[in-house]
């Protein structure tokens, strides 16, 4: 759990820098439609390349980011699995008997529709 904070650290540094990326983006289309508005061929071309290479590197952080993220739940997910049937093997009979109970529940519930 404490490895989690760190991670969540890194993960709100990541979308600070997108966020950074998507303003200097925003910043390039507007020099993209001001240089339409000149004409300017050479200047049009540049402009382009910079924000084809700035896309891609939004892309490939926002790919990273969904890879860690992806990670941080799939870590987290396994420690409840593990934490739970550690659980269940320390007081067997109360989980069975809780279930038990849950499934009279919702036998009634469904039944009753």
């Amino acid at each position: 759990m404490a490895g989690e904070t760190g991670t969540d650290e890194g993960l709100v540094q990541e979308l600070k820098a997108l966020k950074d990326d998507f303003q200097s983006l925003k910043s390039e289309v507007k020099d993209l439609i001001s240089a339409v508005g000149g004409n300017s061929t050479s200047r049009i071309d540049d402009v382009r390349t910079r924000i084809a290479e700035m896309a891609q590197r939004i892309r490939s952080r926002a790919e990273e980011q969904a890879q860690q993220a992806y990670k941080v739940l799939l870590d987290s997910g396994q420690q409840a699995v593990d934490k739970t049937r550690e659980q269940i093997q320390t007081r067997p009979l109360s989980y069975v008997g809780t279930a038990f109970v849950v499934g009279l529940v919702l036998g009634f519930l469904v039944r009753r529709r």
